[in-house]
């Protein structure tokens, strides 16, 4: 019932230890302290969901993070990291916007990144996700436009948005952690734009620690490495691409990290 209201008010589904469910790495004992109210699905034997959850009612970090950000308050003292997650190219530049990246905000505890307070947001989560192609059309069974839901503002393709994040009552400012993931194709199947076929982030990135103050607002982007980089190529090469890639998405297998991939151009892996 807290979960249904939780989206009444608006609150997206949202991932963070998904470890707790899927075992990979172990979890320890505050990895139950950080996963949201609002995450997407549970497993059969946590019902009653006490039994997984202590506090199983009890809003999160992430929780509490998300309903700052549709609710502010002028009098809060909590932080806001914002940016976007770029593709790059051979030199390192950043190209594209990555849509459906996990990013994650720990806040450092005891000199380490907290397991416990972790506040998570998708890349891309105010773009349209899904905006069909020539292959499997571009109207849901409904008459709709794949792309109903969400903004086709450029600005917010690949943007995410960790507002409301804690700083300690007795503290100055707050470091966190951020780092990224993919969002779990069966755990978290209708967390962020590409729901429900998560996709996996193209390459890597190094965790990056972030100070913020209350009532402070700091731009992180995020630059993937080492993975795939724009390149033209024949158009029908593009458009045989483009078809296999939706065959895969037909499968469940997921589709191509970005947003749809336009005639006479690609990607190639490096």
């Amino acid at each position: 019932m807290t979960r249904a209201f939780g989206r009444v008010l608006g609150v997206g589904w949202s991932q963070a230890n998904p470890n707790v469910i899927t075992r990979t790495p172990p979890p320890v004992a505050d990895d139950f302290q950080g996963p949201p109210l609002m995450h997407f699905l549970d497993s059969l034997a946590c019902a009653p969901i006490g039994v997984c959850y202590p506090d199983a009612e009890m809003p999160k970090m992430d929780d509490r993070a998300s309903l700052r950000r549709l609710y502010p308050d002028p009098a809060s003292t909590t932080g806001r990291i914002h940016g976007s997650v770029y593709f790059s190219d051979a030199n390192g530049n950043p190209t594209h916007p990555m849509q459906g990246v996990n990013v994650v905000a720990r806040r450092i505890d005891s000199g380490q990144p907290s397991r416990k307070y972790v506040a998570a947001a998708v890349s891309g989560f105010a773009f349209r996700g899904n905006a069909g192609n020539p292959v499997n059309g571009y109207l849901d069974a409904d008459g709709r436009p794949y792309d109903f839901f969400g903004s086709d503002d450029p600005a917010l393709e690949g943007a995410f948005d960790l507002g409301g994040l804690d700083i300690p009552h007795d503290s100055s400012s707050a470091t966190y952690q951020l780092s990224v993931e993919s969002v779990d194709a069966n755990w978290a199947e209708g967390v962020g734009p590409y729901a429900p076929y998560q996709v996996e982030p193209s390459g890597s990135f190094r965790p990056v620690m972030v100070t913020i103050q209350p009532g402070g607002d700091v731009v992180q982007d995020i630059l993937m490495r080492g993975g795939a980089v724009a390149g033209t190529i024949p158009a029908a090469a593009a458009r045989t691409r483009l078809l296999l890639l939706c065959l895969r998405a037909e499968d469940g297998a997921g589709g191509f990290p970005g947003t749809a991939m336009p005639t006479g151009s690609s990607f190639r892996s490096r």
